[in-house]
């Protein structure tokens, strides 16, 4: 099974995403206006949970089909073709399969938290602690939920370029577990450090950063998927080299004498002046 090589993906996807930065961060924008500032906005127009809840079923709705849009411009960029930032919509297209692949590790986390909380919660209330033993319970069931959902997490990464390669939801979710699980350990590391790096960067940024600290995500992503799919880093574009002139040939003994500038070939031999007459 071919595996995902941690020391070069980042070098790998960071060429690539800087020399085609300009779509990338439109398409980034794009993302970030449909989502994040909708998602604002429906939260200040519906007040309270409700607001909150719209908010995030737009989120899910519109940013999973625009982030495997990204990732499918990516995924373009690393085979050579050429990548317009309206090819972010692309991913409406897909949106079916887009779909599965992000409930699905929902759904787990979401039974994991039903099934790791609520029975700690459970028993601290029949422990006879209080409300602190309640607390404290419910935390322990949160902290065993975040690191099982740490583990989960690198299980499905490679989904979304998966779907965006074409393939159905299904298709993407075995592709993606299967993969997962043979390099687990080069996929946490490199969300670890992209999570890092791309949350300091919207820290600083006041979340402005996300406009390019998506389509970089979605390149380390693609450039992982491109490692365990086809087998190479990436296929960067060259244009085709030109052919070589033809040599001349060679001169042979066979060929015509050139004359010299003062030599005119095969011309007849001066006529002679007549003699003078007598008397002349």
């Amino acid at each position: 099974m071919k595996r995902i090589d941690f020391g070069t993906t980042f070098s790998a996807a960071w060429e690539p995403f800087v020399k085609n930065l300009g779509p990338l961060a439109i398409g980034g924008l794009v993302v970030y206006l449909l989502t994040a500032v909708l998602g604002l906005i429906l939260q200040k127009v519906a007040h309270g949970a409700t607001g909150q809840h719209v908010s995030n079923i737009l989120q899910f709705l519109v940013g999973t089909p625009l982030n495997v849009g990204l990732c499918g411009m990516c995924l373009a960029i690393l085979r050579g073709r050429t990548a317009n930032a309206g090819d972010v919509f692309n991913g409406f297209q897909k949106a079916g399969p887009a779909y599965i692949v992000a409930i699905v590790p929902a759904v787990i986390l979401g039974v994991l938290g039903i099934v790791l909380i609520v029975p700690a919660a459970a028993a601290g209330a029949m422990s006879g602690g209080g409300p602190g033993a309640i607390i404290g319970t419910m935390m322990v069931g949160l902290l065993v939920m975040g690191v099982v959902g740490l583990a989960i997490v690198p299980l499905f990464a490679l989904g979304y370029a998966a779907v965006a390669d074409g393939m159905s939801g299904p298709d993407a979710l075995q592709f993606a577990v299967k993969q997962g699980a043979a390099n687990w350990v080069q996929i946490f590391l490199l969300l670890l450090v992209a999570g890092i790096v791309g949350g300091l960067a919207t820290a600083v940024t006041c979340s402005l950063g996300l406009i390019v600290v998506m389509p970089w995500w979605m390149m380390i992503v693609s450039v992982a998927y491109m490692q365990v799919a086809e087998g190479q880093t990436h296929t960067p574009a060259k244009a085709p080299e030109p052919s070589a002139p033809a040599p001349a040939p060679a001169p042979t003994d066979e060929s015509p004498a050139i004359p010299f500038a003062d030599e005119t070939p095969n011309a007849p031999p001066p006529a002679e002046e007549p003699p003078a007459a007598p008397g002349a």
